[in-house]
């Protein structure tokens, strides 16, 4: 049964917005990998924290759905890979997938995917060396230093390349911030359109001001979302068109005004109309980010939503997201929507949920930190093979 559900766990992992880094772009002077492979997140596809230790010393943190014997997707200390990819896999799939992972160059990775068990999924690799690695292109240390998945709201993808040409460098911080980044592609145009149009108000002057970043506590972020949806055949639209009127474009800010002044409470936010939570639960969380797409709205930070009752409601998108700092020693950050947890009873049912898609909100994983790690266990069982 392992193997067989094996064959189809990668082809569960579609898309991703995985993004490596070279030394030359790293702060450290170091590869930075950003993992983020999307998903539903209350299907088979949904992606869990995993961590594998064998007594030979061998180590590999990262997630991968239920049924697998190990990540899919993660890092050791001398290797980080990212997937995605439609198409289930050969019959020696896990094998393959075992050989890569436990890969300590990109030559042995190579070796493993000459295995040709998986010819539907493209990987994104980066080593301690300071190789970066795209198995799609057979492209190696790129001279711009970036190599990026690039899969995803192609709107999303072209602001995330936009941030990561403002940047020289980046660190394990900057590097986290930039995959849970909240900047709304091409709203700028739209300022400036508003501004040169319809000067004065002080709910135009709140547009014309904002940050441009759809976080949750933001009130533009709001405020822009129901000027979009204002613009009626035009709301999708990623730029102002040509077409649009002045009279179209006051008319348009006036119905958003008046939506945000009588059908939100009086300190509504981004975070209050879009929000995420469990599948059968009442409970919800504000969101920031995310593609709304009848807006001509997308961030970096994916999330996609879809209409329940009064609010959105995100139901997929970042499966995880895992930061990997292939210094030694090794630095690695993770999130999960939610949590790590599916049991109401667990501490650990909800506590990513309450902060993570309203900031950039990430732990530390335990990667090379077994002590401290035995020191949490709430529970130990112990198998034992004839």
């Amino acid at each position: 049964m392992v193997e067989a559900f094996g064959r189809s766990a990668f082809g569960l992992i579609r898309e991703s917005n995985d993004i490596l880094i070279a030394p030359s772009r790293s702060s450290e002077k170091a590869p930075i990998a950003i993992l983020a492979p999307y998903a539903e997140w209350s299907d088979a596809s949904r992606l869990y924290a995993m961590d594998v230790e064998t007594d030979e010393g061998f180590a590999f943190a990262g997630m991968g759905p239920v049924g697998v014997p190990f990540p899919l997707i993660g890092h050791s200390d001398a290797i980080a890979i990212g997937v995605r990819g439609e198409g289930p896999g050969g019959e020696k799939a896990l094998d393959q997938a075992w050989a890569m992972v436990s890969s300590r160059t990109l030559e042995e990775a190579k070796r493993a995917l000459a295995m040709g068990q998986l010819p539907s999924q493209t990987f994104l690799i980066a080593t301690s060396a300071g190789e970066i690695y795209d198995s799609h292109e057979g492209l190696a240390n790129p001279p711009e230093g970036i190599l990026m998945g690039g899969a995803g709201v192609p709107q999303a993808v072209a602001m995330t390349r936009d941030l990561i040409s403002r940047a020289s460098t980046f660190s394990l911080e900057s590097a986290t911030s930039l995959a849970f980044a909240t900047d709304v592609y091409k709203a700028e145009t739209w300022q400036l359109r508003i501004a040169r149009s319809a000067p004065g108000s002080e709910f135009v002057r709140m547009l014309t001001g904002w940050s441009r970043k759809a976080e949750a506590n933001s009130r533009p972020a709001l405020a822009f979302y129901l000027f979009k949806m204002a613009l009626g055949g035009d709301a999708s639209a990623i730029e102002p068109p040509q077409h649009l009127t002045e009279e179209r474009l006051h008319a348009a800010l006036r119905r958003a005004q008046d939506r945000f002044e009588t059908e939100f409470p009086v300190d509504a936010t981004y975070g209050s109309l879009f929000r995420i939570m469990r599948e059968g639960e009442r409970r919800s969380w504000p969101v920031g980010g995310g593609t709304a797409a009848e807006a001509g709205m997308a961030t970096p930070r994916a999330v996609a939503f879809e209409h329940r009752g009064p609010v959105m409601v995100g139901h997929g998108g970042q499966a995880g997201v895992m930061v990997v700092l292939l210094t030694k020693p090794l630095k690695s950050v993770m999130a999960l929507p939610f949590g790590e947890s599916d049991s109401p009873e667990s501490p650990h049912f909800e506590d990513q949920a309450r902060e993570l898609y309203s900031r950039s909100y990430t732990t530390a994983t335990w990667f090379g930190d077994r002590k401290n790690l035995e020191k949490k266990f709430k529970d130990r069982k112990e198998l034992v093979f004839p």
